[in-house]
């Protein structure tokens, strides 16, 4: 019993490790994350999840930092899965979102009102295995790999990369808590985790290493840098609208912080709010920082790089001649086809 109770605890510790699906601020929670009390400016409904780390920790740094104090106030708000944001973006439900790029696509494809205002999450899945032969993914040519969370964006990125010379990789997809009981039952020697679950699931499974990462295979292949424009920031673009100036300081303050973070990460491991450490501690979003990138890119920066990302993981919101397909408004500050 003591040890069923140990694997019940270890498993519901992992699952909150999955990226949403749980809701995060019960109603003190809540009233510690209005971020801000300056009547002079808009308050934001942001919605975010306490389960991501690097893609906002320049937001939070921001915050903690004083530096929105005269652009915004936050009222921050939990979205509890993928789809859930999906729904949230269609609706224009909010100001901000921190999501995925690929999420942000597909509701801009059909009529949301969102723009993309940077690029925060450049570096997050990992190949692990416990299993001491394991020395990439080409050793799982024509074989099953686990991957986790269900819809990740590593099966698109991972066939449009895999060599036209091996046999295709079969990626089954498992919910996260799914994926742990599995590794701890022995039945999973290796998997395609996104980070800050890997740290987790390293300290977790005795005998777990890194493999490889996605976006150093990535890069390797397409003769690029090892990262790829997974996530970040956006803004209803309704919210720009009405607030002229606000898209644009959001963009240079976030960029700043993000450059200033590079350089000292504790600044925005400490500015995570406390509510967060319910999900992944500060200690565990250190040691993730060690095979993860701050680096914050407005987006119309790094259009090309998007453009790239979307066309292997969303062929609908580009064209044939890869260009972005989403209208003007998809990249701030609205960038020209």
């Amino acid at each position: 019993m003591k040890q069923l109770h140990l694997t019940i605890t270890v498993v519901l510790a992992l699952a909150l490790l999955a990226w949403g699906g749980f809701e995060m601020f019960n109603g003190s929670d809540r009233q510690a994350l209005l971020t801000g009390d300056n009547p002079d400016v808009p308050t934001l409904v942001f919605y975010t999840t306490g389960l991501a780390t690097t893609p906002q920790l320049p937001l939070w740094a921001a915050v903690d930092q004083g530096k929105l104090k005269g652009v915004c106030n936050l009222d921050v708000r939990q979205w509890k899965d993928v789809d859930d944001l999906r729904g949230v973006v269609l609706a224009g439900k909010g100001d901000l979102w921190l999501g995925h790029l690929e999420g942000f696509a597909q509701a801009a494809r059909h009529g949301a009102p969102v723009s993309v205002l940077v690029v925060t999450g450049w570096r997050k899945i990992y190949l692990v295995s416990r299993d001491s032969q394991c020395k990439g993914l080409a050793d799982f040519a024509g074989r099953e790999l686990a991957m986790t969370p269900v819809g990740s964006p590593a099966a698109p990125i991972l066939k449009a990369l895999w060599p036209k010379d091996l046999q295709p990789v079969d990626l089954v997809g498992f919910e996260p808590k799914q994926l742990a009981l599995s590794f701890m039952q022995g039945k999973l020697d290796s998997a395609l985790v996104p980070e800050p679950m890997v740290t987790v699931l390293l300290h977790k499974v005795p005998g777990l290493r890194v493999v490889q990462s996605l976006e150093s295979e990535y890069g390797r292949l397409s003769g690029g840098e090892a990262r790829v424009p997974l996530a970040g920031l956006a803004i209803n673009s309704r919210t720009a609208q009405k607030y002229p100036g606000l898209a644009d300081k959001l963009t240079d303050v976030l960029a700043e912080t993000g450059r200033e973070l590079a350089q000292d990460p504790e600044a925005g491991i400490a500015a995570l709010p406390q509510s967060f450490g319910k999900f992944v501690s500060q200690q565990m979003v250190r040691e993730s920082l060690k095979r993860d990138l701050i680096l914050v890119e407005p987006a119309c920066a790094v259009k090309g790089e998007i453009a790239r990302f979307l066309a292997m993981v969303y062929p609908p919101s580009v064209g044939n001649s890869g260009e972005l397909v989403l209208g003007d408004k998809f990249l701030w500050p609205y960038c020209e086809k």
